[in-house]
């Protein structure tokens, strides 16, 4: 049951992303490159600190390898068959319709891609709830940026602050269905959670290669850089903080 709710918090970080874009604009370059930057360090941390390890520990190197190797393949036929929309929250050009569309098929895309990142959360409190929230956390950070590429072109094109704020929320709400599915295919046995969270640590792999360090590096090259070892220096407290 806490995997679901705190998979639902993590879903919830598009909200988070929907409602500083309605409080505060679009939010400058360096700031989100930033906190881009900080969201991918914290998912390759927690990768690094605690995924592999703890598949690993579940079961064997095998396991471990061909999970992690399934997570990347899932992640690279998803965005294949349903590429993520770019998020660009400085076009000025394009016409109200054009807006419109662009909010839409992002958040399409978002809650779509919000499944396997339930998954993971999934796999994480199938293990320990301590590693479950170290990779709920991962993933509403990544989130609040989502959030954000949903909301400006919305907004820009005209939608209500309640109809963004709903449409946000329903695209977040992919990642506890996710976790649900999770954590019935990861409970079954020990070898199911060291697949599951070596899955879960190669789709997080995925997500910072092919979707987070691009996006933010292109917005900002020394904040994504600062926010990445930032996020990666907070990964790695985590356990010594107890979370």
């Amino acid at each position: 049951m806490a995997g679901i709710v705190w998979s639902l918090v993590a879903g919830m970080g598009t909200t988070v992303g929907g409602l500083l874009v309605i409080a505060l604009g679009r939010p400058g370059r360096r700031v989100l490159g930033s906190l881009l930057g900080f969201a991918g360090g914290v998912m390759t941390g927690v990768v690094i600190v605690d995924l592999i390890p703890s598949s690993l520990a579940s079961g064997t190197p095998t396991t471990c390898a061909l999970g992690f190797l399934t997570g990347l393949v899932l992640m690279a036929t998803l965005e294949y068959c349903v590429p993520p929309p770019a998020i660009n929250l400085w076009a000025r050009e394009a016409h109200r319709q054009t807006y419109l569309r662009m909010g839409y098929l992002i958040a399409a895309g978002i809650a779509l891609h919000n499944l396997p990142e339930g998954l993971a959360i999934g796999a994480g409190f199938a293990s320990n709830e301590a590693l479950g929230l170290a990779v709920a956390l991962a993933i509403g950070l990544h989130d609040v940026p989502e959030g954000m590429g949903v909301a400006a072109p919305l907004r820009l094109g005209g939608i209500s602050a309640a109809t963004v704020l709903w449409l946000t929320s329903l695209a977040g709400l992919c990642t506890p269905l996710g976790a649900l599915i999770g954590q019935a295919l990861f409970g079954i046995s020990r070898a199911f959670i060291a697949a599951g969270l070596a899955l879960a640590g190669g789709a997080m792999v995925y997500i910072v290669r092919s979707e987070v360090w691009p996006e933010a590096s292109g917005q900002s090259k020394a904040g994504a850089r600062i926010g990445f070892l930032a996020g990666c220096l907070a990964a790695a407290l985590l356990p010594l903080l107890g979370a």
